[in-house]
């Protein structure tokens, strides 16, 4: 008999255990999701999608342009990669401002 409290406690800390890792996953998986959303919603803001459009435009174009074309296929490429470089500076701002408005909530 004296088994039995060692064996309600072993399973009163199995029940703490397995409690708090599920509260770990779940709190995790709200940072994930809110880490995401913020994500999103940054990209759409800067309507990332209308100029991932518009860089598979640029590059056909790019593609398309014959031998004689050099300096204007030179200028518009420079001017893409200076497009995508800002694009990607707004998404790591808004990023990092979603997760600055998140923190203080």
């Amino acid at each position: 008999l004296p088994l039995t409290p060692v064996a309600e406690v072993i399973s009163d800390l199995a029940d703490v255990v397995v409690t708090s890792q599920t509260d770990e996953r779940v709190g995790l998986e709200a940072k994930a999701e809110e880490f995401w959303r913020g994500v999103l919603g940054a990209a759409e803001g800067m309507k990332l999608a209308e100029h991932l459009e518009l860089y598979g435009r640029v590059e056909k174009v790019l593609a398309e342009l014959p031998p004689e074309n050099d300096h204007v296929r030179k200028t518009l490429a420079e001017s893409l990669a200076k497009l995508r470089g800002a694009d990607g500076r707004v998404l790591s701002q808004g990023m990092a401002s979603s997760g600055v408005a998140a923190e203080r909530l």
